[in-house]
């Protein structure tokens, strides 16, 4: 069974991050915003490319104070 591709990258891209990163646990893919003040995105994800969590902030663009949005952890994945 092949691995799920996240959504937002290419299965090229995917491929190429597993290769490289075959030794990790975990694996954090990051969406920059699409202007300056949108929400900056972490997402991450297990060997087998399952989505396990996820990390959602945003960063004041004139006083440069960020707050955390979201945070998310797959039950399975807590410890």
């Amino acid at each position: 069974m092949t691995p799920p591709i996240p959504e937002n990258v290419s299965p090229r891209r995917w491929r190429w991050i597993r290769l490289t990163t075959w030794h990790k646990e975990v694996r954090f893919l990051y969406w920059p915003p699409p202007r300056p003040t949108g929400y900056r995105n972490l997402r991450m994800f297990d060997r087998d490319g399952y989505d396990i969590g996820r990390l959602v902030w945003v960063v004041c663009d004139g006083c440069r104070v960020g707050r955390i949005n979201k945070i998310s952890i797959d039950p399975d994945c807590h410890r």
